[in-house]
């Protein structure tokens, strides 16, 4: 019930900071991870482990996670050429909303000052690889996709779980 509490809460509060209703939601039942975007299109998620399909939510040190959005579409183009500019940031929280891992923009090495193709932009993921440093326990992992050209917005969260 608390983690049902949690993730409706923080969807809740993501739903009135834009004051809209989401475009489209996907929720994947073998791993739980949610995706609501905004003022975009999301066709499909994907979520591995080490390269294999994720069946579960449960993980052990040094394993890989790697969420891959297909599809994807929505950006605007920056005036003056065909490029788009997408952003993304991770974020990863403990039961208690403690944050373990936060980062900016990690895309803005990838899109710099040219931004990519809407075809490259249509493909998003992410990953992360569990901590030796996180204890057995419940945690959140967090992805921000968004349009820095607009107001598109993709937002994702799964619990993972470590043993």
């Amino acid at each position: 019930m608390k983690k049902s509490l949690l993730t409706l809460s923080v969807f809740a509060i993501t739903s009135f900071a834009f004051k809209t209703s989401p475009s489209g939601f996907i929720q994947l039942k073998e791993t739980g991870m949610r995706v609501m975007y905004y003022e975009m299109k999301v066709d499909n998620c994907t979520v591995t482990i080490n390269d294999k399909p994720m069946k579960g939510n449960k993980i052990q040190t040094q394993d890989r996670v790697k969420l891959l959005l297909t599809g994807v579409y929505g950006f605007r183009r920056q005036k003056g050429t065909d490029n788009v500019f997408p952003a993304a940031e991770v974020t990863i929280t403990d039961e208690k909303g403690n944050v373990l891992y936060e980062t900016e923009n990690i895309l803005a090495n990838v899109v710099g000052e040219d931004g990519v193709s809407e075809q490259d932009a249509s493909v998003l993921s992410s990953y992360i690889t569990a901590n030796s440093d996180w204890p057995a326990g419940k945690y959140y992992w967090q992805v921000k996709f968004w349009d820095l050209n607009g107001t598109g917005v993709i937002l994702t969260e799964m619990m993972l779980e470590k043993k």
